[in-house]
This record gives structure tokens, C-alpha cells and sequence, in this order.
């Protein structure tokens, strides 16, 4: 599950790169306290702000027909649902933070040393 998760935001953050000059993609791990924090940030095109309180919702795309490379790529909405919701298994949180040329996904999971949450995100 946790891998599911860490693929589906960079999938995303791959895909938001595609017509970026600048690309670059970054994750970064630490803990805090009682968490583990997985950081996930890439310089493409952003998200709108009126798009970002839907993002979680299952069949939601801002990405809907676009065109790369002459085809069509089809996205249906559910990486993010998806993360949102196998991150309910972990008690995570997950928040997003947007601009054109920087968006940055947080997640947060308590830390539990006999979950191999731990060992996947240390």
C-alpha cells in the first residue's frame, strides 16, 4: 500500500512536468516527534486554486484530454483519492501546497516501529 502511494505523487508530479523547462522532482524523508514526513515537490505547472479542495475526490481531474507528444492521455482522477485513502489505513494526513512551477504534497504518519511504514519511509 504505503508504495502505491509514493508512486501515484510522483506519477503525478512527473506528469505536471511534461511541458516544464525546468524539471525537477524531489522527495524527502524525515521524521518529527512522533511522525514520519514524506515531502513530494516538482516545478511543473501547478494546481489552480479552485481545483485544490477537489483533488482528493474519486473521478476528479484538472487533467482531463490533454495532449502530449500527439496523443491523448487519459486520466481519470483516482491517484489522489487513491493516496488519500490508503493513507486512512496509516492514520496519515496528506496536504498540498501550489503554485505554477511548485507544488509540493505533505504526508504525515504516525510512527510506529513495528509497521513497515517504517521501514519503507526511514
Amino acid at each position: 500500500d504505503f508504495c502505491i502511494i509514493i508512486m501515484n505523487l510522483v506519477q503525478n508530479a512527473l506528469e505536471a512536468m511534461v511541458d516544464a523547462e525546468d524539471k525537477n522532482l524531489v522527495v524527502e524523508t524525515s521524521t518529527q516527534e512522533d511522525k514520519v514526513i514524506i515531502k513530494v515537490q516538482d516545478t511543473g505547472c501547478g494546481i489552480p486554486e479552485q481545483d485544490r479542495e477537489h483533488i482528493y475526490i474519486t473521478f476528479f481531474t484538472s487533467k482531463k484530454d490533454t495532449v502530449h507528444e500527439a496523443k491523448l492521455d487519459e486520466h481519470v482522477g483516482l491517484g489522489l483519492s487513491l493516496v488519500s485513502l490508503l493513507l486512512e489505513d496509516y492514520n496519515g494526513t496528506i496536504k498540498c501546497e501550489s503554485v505554477p512551477g511548485k507544488t509540493t504534497f505533505t504526508i504525515e504518519i504516525p510512527y510506529l516501529v513495528q509497521s513497515s511504514v517504517y521501514k519503507t519511509a526511514r
